[in-house]
């Protein structure tokens, strides 16, 4: 879509320093170059970007134009409220933002004496589309430019100045040229560098699980406020938690470390890792036994997206997701559909894909799953699609119409799906928006992403402070703040966005309507991010950290979720693990044991009433430990049911509650005829 374009005023602020530029012929008798300064800025930092575009052979007459593309992390999150409708980053009216971005904009002719038109494109010259990404198109109304004086274009001014990206990267604004005669050439384009803060905080993990007297990696990675990764400060030290011993040195290098420690004890181990000056940052608990255990717990995100996707910013997920997030197994989820039910992954894009998951795969150390995402609208509902290859046909869901034709097509291949924001409306005043009506049980749909970054999808409850009503995807490059959170500015408060849809739309309705479902949890990050601690990962016990075992433990439902700290959390029903469905002749044996991040507030056991179609709470604690095991026995067991645990840590993990939620265990009452059977 193009709107009309905006006439802007003379050039208010000069900024001046280190300049980039590319150039090429065009036409043979044209030849423009055009810088960008400053080329450096510190992440989120606001001022003014300068554009000189200089005539260096021929001269641009009456009909000409130059076109240069504002990538999506330089646009939206530059605006106030009251810029976006009153709405959320993700939900304002695009067509107002595309309004509201030209008055950031100025010209300067200087001495050329040239008269220049401005338009705001939602759409590039070259017909293709970003969600945020915009293009600005400068039409040569009257008069020459020549060599005599460049043409200068801030984006920026005193009194509205932009806001740089909060990414540490560095992007591209490409530039292009029509000398008059309608035909759009490239000019390459300048590149801007935005870079890191300093470190406010580490993020310090461990493998969940150890052997007395083996060394165990413990990754240290440093991050700013803007969760990019940055140089480790210097003075750091690792200690343990649970025993006294001496400090150790971390060398600071680079952003992230990785030095090995050994416990000599059985039992769960903790350590620390920072200085008087930072503070200190707690590993994840590591149960460490006499011998590695049969079953290993693997932490991963499968639901993330970058610029690929249209919607998303950034190009190195699987190197964030490996190097600072230290992950164990990754998949990408692009969007195989555009905003405008066009191509999203293009074929270029998914043989990139393709590629990368099976260059990045590290048997042992990083294991690569090939993913895409279709969104299908309500009553279908988002759901990402995995293959245990890493080659695959990619079936974009605008060419499928309906999720039944996804699965038939996915039928002759080893893969399943999931689904996601299973009760999202993307507005108050939106219809059923990404709602999902779970109707029945599928073998290409063992798991639900239960949570992630918009939220939880457990259950209806719009005033839990996971719910999509209470999470505001303010600054989407930034952050989603709690609605209520005390960092949320108080303007935002009253922003409108996604709603909870009331109805059968959420966990637990599929478990209630017999849907056997594990859960997970990923981060559905739109910023090449994976892996951050608040937005949700995906447990995973499988054999080894290898493609195959990782893939079938997810298809084997051998899972449960966490909001994105890792939990160890082991919930079985007579020895069985959860995820699966149990027959029993006696009353059910439960055991439950969590070692958690931070003090546990309280831990629930839900049970399925068949006869009232309501979830009972089975056994509720309130340990106030950060380690819990219990046993007990349900000696009510009259019919089929099934259990499944919840639980919630003390305090805040960057304004959010820290969860957990098991799968569950089905358990089916014997029969006579049942007890026969082999």
């Amino acid at each position: 879509m193009r709107l009309t374009a905006w006439r802007l005023g003379a050039l208010a602020v000069m900024v001046g320093a280190a300049a980039t530029g590319f150039h090429v012929q065009a036409p043979a008798d044209v030849r423009v170059t055009v810088t960008a300064s400053p080329q450096t800025w510190q992440a989120d930092g606001a001022g003014s970007l300068r554009f000189v575009f200089r005539v260096e052979q021929g001269r641009l007459d009456p009909g000409a134009r130059l076109a240069f593309h504002i990538p999506g992390t330089w646009t939206s999150h530059t605006l106030h409220p009251h810029e976006r409708g009153g709405r959320t980053y993700a939900q304002q009216p695009y067509e107002l933002m595309t309004k509201q971005l030209a008055g950031y904009f100025a010209i300067d002719p200087g001495a050329s004496g040239t008269d220049w038109s401005v338009e705001v494109s939602e759409q590039n010259v070259d017909g293709t589309y970003h969600r945020f990404a915009r293009e600005i198109v400068l039409t040569l109304k009257s008069g020459a430019l020549g060599s005599r004086a460049p043409l200068v274009v801030n984006y920026g001014t005193s009194e509205k100045p932009v806001r740089a990206s909060f990414l540490a990267e560095t992007v591209r604004f490409d530039a292009k040229l029509d000398a008059g005669d309608g035909t759009w050439r490239t000019l390459g384009g300048p590149q801007v560098t935005t870079t890191a803060d300093p470190a406010v905080k580490l993020l310090v993990t461990m493998p969940s699980q150890g052997a007395v007297g083996q060394a165990v990696r413990v990754h240290v990675a440093a991050q700013d406020r803007f969760g990019n990764p940055t140089r480790l400060p210097t003075g750091i030290v690792l200690r343990r938690v649970e025993a006294v011993g001496e400090d150790h040195a971390v060398a600071a290098a680079g952003s992230f470390v990785e030095p090995a420690i050994a416990f000599e004890s059985e039992g769960v181990h903790r350590v620390e890792v920072g200085s008087a000056s930072l503070g200190w940052f707690r590993s994840n608990p590591v149960l460490v036994s006499r011998a590695e255990p049969e079953l290993k717990l693997y932490w991963g995100d499968l639901h993330s997206h970058s610029a690929i996707s249209k919607d998303g910013v950034g190009r190195n997920a699987f190197v964030f997701a490996r190097d600072h997030a230290n992950l164990d197994f990754y998949a990408p989820s692009e969007h195989s559909t555009g905003d405008r039910q066009d191509e999203g992954i293009t074929d270029d894009e998914w043989e990139e894909i393709q590629g990368n998951v099976r260059r990045r795969y590290d048997p042992g150390r990083f294991v690569t799953i090939l993913g895409y995402e279709a969104s299908f609208p309500h009553p279908d509902g988002h759901h990402n699609v995995y293959f245990a290859s890493d080659r695959a046909p990619l079936y974009r869901q605008h060419e499928m119409g309906k999720l039944h034709e996804l699965w038939r097509r996915l039928a002759t291949h080893r893969a399943f799906t999931v689904p996601h924001h299973t009760g999202i409306r993307w507005s108050p005043d939106a219809a059923k928006g990404a709602a999902v009506v779970f109707k029945e049980d599928h073998p290409l749909r063992p798991l639900i992403e239960i949570y992630s970054g918009h939220g939880q999808s457990e259950r209806y409850a719009p005033k839990d402070p996971l719910s999509y009503d209470q999470i505001l995807m303010v600054q989407r490059w930034k952050n989603w703040f709690p609605r209520q959170a005390p960092e949320t500015p108080d303007e935002y408060r009253t922003l409108t966005g996604p709603v909870s849809a009331d109805g059968p739309h959420y966990a637990r309705d599929a478990w209630a309507a017999g849907l056997q479902l594990g859960t997970i949890a990923s981060s559905d990050d739109h910023t090449a991010r994976p892996g951050q601690p608040n937005k949700g990962l995906a447990a995973v016990w499988a054999e080894g950290l290898d493609r195959d075992s990782i893939f079938e433990a997810l298809r084997d439902r051998q899972t449960y979720a966490t909001s994105g700290q890792r939990i160890y959390l082991d919930f079985r029903l007579n020895g069985i693990p959860a995820g699966r469905s149990v027959t029993t002749n006696t009353d059910p044996h439960l055991t439950l044991r969590v070692h958690a991040t931070a003090p546990l507030e309280w831990i629930e056991v839900l049970k399925f009433n068949q006869k009232t179609r309501q979830y009972e709470i089975f056994r509720r604690w309130t340990p106030d430990t950060l380690s819990f095991e219990e046993q007990m026995t349900d000696r009510d067991f009259a019919e089929d049911t099934f259990y499944y645990v919840r639980l919630e840590q003390q305090g805040l993990v960057d304004g959010r509650p820290a969860m957990a939620w098991s799968s569950p265990i089905w358990a089916e009452r014997q029969t006579s005829q049942s007890h026969e059977n082999p």
